[in-house]
């Protein structure tokens, strides 16, 4: 069996249904609110969630999510604060964080975040019983990595002399830190986060969900790297 999207953005039932665990419930329900935040529901939104979807829960779970997210979407108003708190009370904190880097890049999908959006998301935050630190340390990741890409997209010896100063206050920021944050205080959070985000702790929720701890594991380090070269910390 399958569930598919047609060409209006509907479900197309196919089959027998399978029921998924806590996170992917969560997840389904917390995406389409923030889908449905700015008042429009994109296809580069949809395309994102659907592949998100099909990598990972390829299964029946697959189809039961797709079933899900329509519902979800369908509804006029999407009671996300229950599903939330219920998550906070049964999701580790690395799942949590793993929750908030999918939100994030949905949101930030169309290359802005609006106001909207961004109170929804400090809303599933504060429901899931994470800092507002770690939204804002995962937004800045996503900013970093946009930056590092376009710096990409520049010949090597531009690059090689080049670090604009919003790279670096993103790479603090990212680190959960400031300017004035002391060495003992960087090496001190850059362990923390690493701990926290390392791809390890979500192995559980399959070798997807891995692929993209491990990628902002890698943002964390390279903020980390940027602040220890401008600071001369070794």
């Amino acid at each position: 069996m399958e569930l598919l999207f047609n060409n209006s953005g509907s479900v197309i039932n196919t089959g027998i249904l399978q029921g998924p665990g806590i996170f992917e419930e969560t997840l389904v329900i917390l995406v389409a609110a923030v889908i449905k935040a700015d008042g429009k529901i994109t296809a580069k939104e949809i395309d994102i969630v659907k592949r998100r979807l099909h990598s990972d829960y390829f299964s029946g779970d697959y189809n039961y999510l797709l079933k899900k997210l329509q519902t979800e979407l369908d509804k006029e108003k999407i009671h996300f604060e229950t599903k939330a708190a219920e998550a906070a009370k049964e999701l580790s904190a690395s799942d949590k964080v793993q929750l908030l880097h999918l939100l994030v890049r949905i949101a930030v999908s169309d290359g802005l975040l609006t106001i909207t959006e961004e109170s929804v998301l400090q809303q599933i935050t504060a429901k899931l019983e994470v800092p507002y630190r770690t939204l804002d340390s995962i937004l800045a990741m996503h900013r970093f990595k946009r930056e590092q890409d376009e710096q990409d997209r520049q010949n090597y010896q531009e690059r090689k002399k080049y670090t604009s100063v919003s790279q670096l206050e993103n790479a603090y920021k990212i680190l959960e830190l400031t300017a004035a944050s002391t060495e003992i205080e960087i090496k001190k959070s850059y362990k923390r986060l690493a701990i926290l985000h390392h791809p390890d702790k979500v192995a559980h929720l399959g070798e997807e969900h891995q692929k993209t701890a491990a990628e902002k594991f890698k943002i964390i380090v390279g903020a980390y790297d940027l602040i220890c070269k401008k600071r001369n910390i070794v």
